[in-house]
């Protein structure tokens, strides 16, 4: 039993090695996804393929400890479009506005702000970086965290870009712990159509 069990922990250990970089030889694991959902309806947020998104993932990647020799920036570009029996459709049968927001997720308060934070939880120091959070996009004035755009009754999609910036000097400092950073959806875009 105990051979078994210390086979299965070496294969276990082999198969999910992150790149261990033995001489000439590296390798990673291959992971492949599907995900079947239903037919959209209403106003959806998609990526610029239109693949209706659960959350909007701005990805900065591997970054290497200490190393950073600018700002580290991430951007995804999104479409707010409306699906009538999952097709799309026009914003509205009149003229109407699309208000874009940025805000902390389960309030209506707007932030540009991102805490990024060791697996999602704060456990000691060096383990938080902030990012910048922007949009743009809007066609009528704006902030950083919203804008309007105005849409006329055949608009049937609009593309917004939300950027996030980690700064170079949080970056550089030796002493912030490696591992995976995120604010574990503390964050929320939020879309509003309004007819007029």
């Amino acid at each position: 039993m105990k051979k078994v069990l210390f086979g299965i922990l070496a294969l276990s250990m082999t198969a999910f090695a992150a790149n261990p970089g033995v001489d000439n030889t590296a390798s990673v694991p291959v992971k492949v996804i599907a995900e079947i959902i239903t037919a959209p309806t209403g106003l959806t947020i998609t990526d610029e393929a239109g693949t209706v998104l659960d959350e909007l993932l701005l990805d900065h990647g591997r970054i290497i400890k200490g190393a950073a020799t600018s700002d580290s920036v991430a951007y995804k570009l999104f479409k707010v479009q409306r699906f009538v029996d999952g097709s799309s459709a026009a914003f509205g049968i009149a003229n109407g506005t699309l208000e874009v927001k940025l805000t902390e997720t389960g309030a209506e308060t707007e932030t540009a702000v991102a805490t990024l934070k060791k697996n999602g939880t704060l456990i000691g120091t060096n383990q938080t970086l902030t990012s910048a959070l922007s949009l743009s996009g809007g066609s009528t004035g704006g902030t950083a965290t919203s804008y309007t755009q105005a849409t006329t009754k055949d608009d049937t999609e609009h593309v917004g870009r939300v950027t996030s910036v980690i700064s170079q000097s949080q970056l550089v400092n030796g002493a912030l712990e490696t591992g995976i950073f995120h604010n574990a959806r503390a964050n929320t875009l939020t879309v509003v159509y309004t007819p007029q």
